[in-house]
């Protein structure tokens, strides 16, 4: 069956037709193209000539134009679109002038590395000169140990990810010199994954990579590729450290693209209540196998890849098993060679669907699939796109479904999907002065070079401030002007790029009496809230349970156990505020901008069956609490406003509590986080009165609360939006959400009812919006 039949039978069945909430055919657009000025040197020419490139799209062109006069660029364009010209013909023609020429190719994941190795030996090896001048080689952590010095050695065109070159390159640099004493051209692809930890990491090891580069005499460009943001120069000069081009002028062709938001009605009596968003991703996927689709879907966590995997093989066992074993999961946490397992089933269509988080969502090699299911919005107009762009990758015709959730956000992307097609993507945060991340990064340094004061024009104004920190800590000794590593830590062993922390545990699966298996990993913050004592894992389609945590050994042990639940933590949390730096009173309520202290503890978890959701039961764990010092932006409503509320018999503490479900789903579209980025409670232990708290999940912050701070009004306008436009009554989970559950701990003041109101709701943001002379209505206790 083609696109356009699977299209025909879903227009054709009444209920599909109204879960259609949103069809749109984005057309499809011819290739615009544009000369180089000189032409390319010849073997580079019969290189691209001989895989069917006879001209360069514009933004190639412009690439090229712009590295040969030295520049440092930032190429933007849709997925697909042949970015990876915009470097390797630069290098290529580098390398053919210079002999000893050196390239660093970075990309965010080991999958990625490998797949443009493919990229770069199959442009090298149409042409005889090329390959006899180019030598390529992956140096991450799965290259094997008696070939790492063979790939140091010869490669000029080294590969690797932020990881490698954190951990095995820059604290080994001398071994590296002839790399870094002829370093012209370090490459950053995807660029818009460095963003909150793991772009405030990447940032430093950049400022690390440039600081040995000038110790061995070279300065390379940067050249940086990235997916659609609203800031790629701004996000490119902060994780560089270098003034950047931008290069914008997309002219590749595009196939045509059709996108259906997919948003089934109400099927209760409250009135909207919706069928599960598994279950309806789920009904897609398995349709599109049998249709012959192949097809890409996305989902929100490693947990909905592996259950809605699992459930679609189930379904399809169930009508036609012989094309059961052809859908697999695909998430991080599984070991290399499972992973390349997989691509490479995807690309030789041996798999008919892959059911990933966003670890596919990068350009890795996975052949031209048709089909894309993206299972509850991303979080991010950028990300939807990049999802969106996984499908139809060469010019074919294509079919993007976003099934929509009873999420806020996803109800109103299906009600206003100009947001989705019309707005411009948003802004990438980073954050690289982060104290945690500084300090990680500065011993880094140290163990690499002795530091010294000039070394602030890297590290910025903490710098030295950060340095008399760790010289407190003994970490670091001062001798004359330098200060000297003199730790018995391996600093770059310790920190990690993708948390703050570093500290992984392995997760290791057996029988009693039986040797174990490893099977994945897991940050050490995460444990709490994903492998607590009795929780489900799952692990490519099998379900096995926590049996018990080994901190010492920094292993989390599971056993198989075919259970028809998986697992969901029941999180209290505290928060307390530790001074207020910034605060400002906007008429109708006051902000504040602080650092806090916020304490979680998981005291339970519930078990919800497969294929419905529904909730089989609750059991108390008893674990320690963790506590996180970071920054908050928090919101106190003026006296006179709820004075205004009562009034009109509305309730003070169901507004905000709608207003807090609210901002919870709002600011990832504005910050561009995760939702598990930050954290939004209600709280009145700080200030004898209920106030709003937006925090950072991350010691020491990464600007998403002052992102809050500074965009509170464009914050409060997209709250009015999402619950104006929401067609019940009197609210719902689609608007303005659930009971608030810490409200439990507020002590006297919660004495209203704790579940939202959306007439209070609305009527306390459009006070908010309205009201006038900053800072009425508050008296200070």
């Amino acid at each position: 069956m083609s696109i356009r039949s699977f299209l025909d039978a879903i227009l054709a069945s009444p209920w599909d037709r109204r879960c259609v909430a949103v069809k749109r055919t984005l057309p499809a657009r011819p290739a615009r193209y544009a000369p180089v000025e000189p032409p390319l040197a010849e073997p580079v020419a019969r290189a691209l000539a001989a895989h069917g490139i006879r001209a360069l799209f514009t933004h190639q062109a412009a690439a090229a134009e712009l590295a040969r006069r030295g520049k440092n660029i930032v190429v933007v364009t849709s997925t697909a679109s042949g970015k990876s010209l915009c470097y390797n013909i630069p290098v290529l023609e580098r390398l053919l002038a210079d002999r000893q020429a050196r390239a660093v190719y970075i990309f965010p994941t080991k999958a990625l590395s490998h797949s443009q190795k493919q990229v770069v030996e199959s442009l090298a090896g149409a042409d005889s000169d090329l390959l006899s001048r180019v030598v390529c080689g992956v140096y991450d952590g799965d290259a094997p140990a008696h070939r790492r010095r063979r790939i140091r050695e010869r490669s000029n065109i080294l590969i690797t990810n932020p990881d490698m070159l954190h951990q095995g390159i820059l604290p080994h640099h001398t071994r590296w010199a002839p790399l870094f004493s002829n370093l012209q051209f370090v490459v950053l692809d995807e660029i818009h994954w460095y963003r909150g930890i793991f772009g405030s990491n990447v940032a430093n090891v950049m400022r690390r990579l440039r600081r040995v580069c000038d110790h061995y005499g070279s300065r390379p460009q940067f050249i940086c590729c990235s997916a659609t943001i609203a800031n790629p120069q701004e996000l490119c000069e902060e994780l560089t450290g270098e003034k950047m081009e931008l290069v914008d002028d997309d002219g590749a062709p595009r196939g045509e693209k059709h996108f259906i938001i997919w948003n089934p009605p109400p099927v209760a009596a409250d009135g909207f209540t919706r069928p599960s968003l598994a279950s309806q991703a789920e009904k897609l996927i398995t349709e599109l196998v049998k249709s012959g689709v192949q097809t890409i879907a996305f989902a929100r966590t490693r947990m909905g890849a592996e259950v809605i995997s699992k459930n679609v093989r189930a379904r399809l066992k169930s009508e036609d098993g012989s094309l059961s074993s052809r859908v697999k999961a695909y998430r991080g946490g599984y070991l290399a060679p499972q992973r390349r397992q997989i691509e490479a089933e995807l690309a030789q269509r041996r798999l008919l669907a892959v059911v990933s988080t966003n670890a596919l969502e990068l350009g890795i090699d996975i052949g031209s699939l048709q089909g894309c299911v993206i299972i509850g919005y991303p979080g991010s107009i950028a990300g939807t796109w990049q999802q969106a762009g996984r499908a139809g990758r060469r010019q074919d015709e294509s079919i993007v479904i976003l099934v929509a959730s009873a999420d806020p956000v996803d109800q109103y992307l299906a009600r206003h999907p100009e947001y989705l097609f019309d707005r411009t993507p948003e802004n990438a945060v980073i954050d690289a002065t982060n104290p945690h991340i500084l300090a990680q990064h500065i011993f880094c340094a140290a163990f690499e070079l002795p530091l010294r004061v000039v070394d602030k024009e890297y590290f910025g104004e903490l710098f030295l401030p950060v340095v008399e920190l760790l010289e407190d800590c003994e970490k670091l000794t001062r001798i004359g002007e330098r200060w000297y590593w003199s730790s018995e830590e391996y600093p770059s062993g310790v920190a990690g790029l993708r948390t703050i922390s570093g500290e992984k545990l392995s997760i290791e699966a057996g029988s009693p009496g039986q040797p174990t298996e490893v099977i994945g990993e897991i940050d050490g913050k995460s444990v709490p809230f994903i492998t607590y004592p009795n929780a489900v894992y799952i692990h490519e389609g099998q379900t096995y349970t926590v049996e018990r945590i080994d901190e010492a050994r920094r292993v989390v042990y599971v056993e198989k156990a075919n259970v028809p639940y998986y697992t969901v933590p029941i999180v209290r949390y505290r928060i307390t505020v530790k001074d207020a730096p910034k605060q400002q009173d906007l008429g109708g309520f006051r902000m504040g901008h602080c650092n806090a202290s916020v304490t979680s503890q998981t005291i339970g978890f519930s078990k919800r069956r497969f294929q419905t959701g529904e909730n089989l039961g609750a059991k108390e764990v008893n674990l320690e609490p963790v506590v996180l010092d970071t920054v908050a932006t928090y919101i106190i409503i003026a006296d006179e406003v709820c004075d205004r509320l009562k009034s009109e018999g509305l309730s003070v503490v169901s507004g905000l509590v709608g207003l807090k479900n609210l901002v919870a789903v709002v600011v990832p579209l504005l910050a561009m986080c995760d939702r598990q980025d930050i954290g939004v409670m209600l709280d009145t232990q700080n200030f004898n009165r209920a106030a709003i708290f937006i925090f950072d999940r991350f010691d020491g912050g990464l600007g998403f609360a002052q992102k809050v701070y500074e965009q509170i009004v464009e914050v409060l306008s997209m709250c009015r939006n999402v619950v104006s436009s929401c067609g019940c009554k009197d609210g719902c989970p689609s608007c303005v959400g659930t009971a608030a559950a810490e409200l439990e701990s507020m002590g006297p003041a919660a004495d209203e009812p704790f579940a939202p109101s959306k007439e209070a709701t609305s009527r306390l943001v459009d006070i908010m919006l309205r009201a006038g002379g900053a800072g009425e209505g508050f008296v200070d206790d």
